[in-house]
């Protein structure tokens, strides 16, 4: 069973796993270990406008690289997906 299934089966469950809970200025405003300490496992960002500001730049700056290589490192590379609404691309 690939990965997307088994998320959309998860998300016909309950369907506020896909809701956002915490609305920051971007990522590199989260604290991972806190959000780690409340029970999340995995971590799924959309690329489009949340780790881009444009469809062609990807993980615009540092703070938001950094952001991102702290999250991979607080739940590990597997748990960590990017998911994006252009499906000609793979991440």
């Amino acid at each position: 069973m690939s990965v997307t299934t088994k998320i959309m089966e998860m998300i016909a469950k309950d369907s506020s796993l896909v809701k956002p809970h915490v609305k920051v200025l971007d990522i590199s405003w989260l604290n991972w270990d806190a959000i780690k300490e409340m029970g999340m496992e995995k971590i799924i960002f959309s690329k489009d406008l949340t780790l881009t500001k444009h469809s062609d730049v990807f993980l615009h700056n540092r703070y938001i690289m950094h952001a991102f290589r702290e999250c991979m490192k607080t739940f590990g590379q597997k748990n960590v997906s990017i998911l994006s609404n252009d499906n000609s691309k793979k991440y």
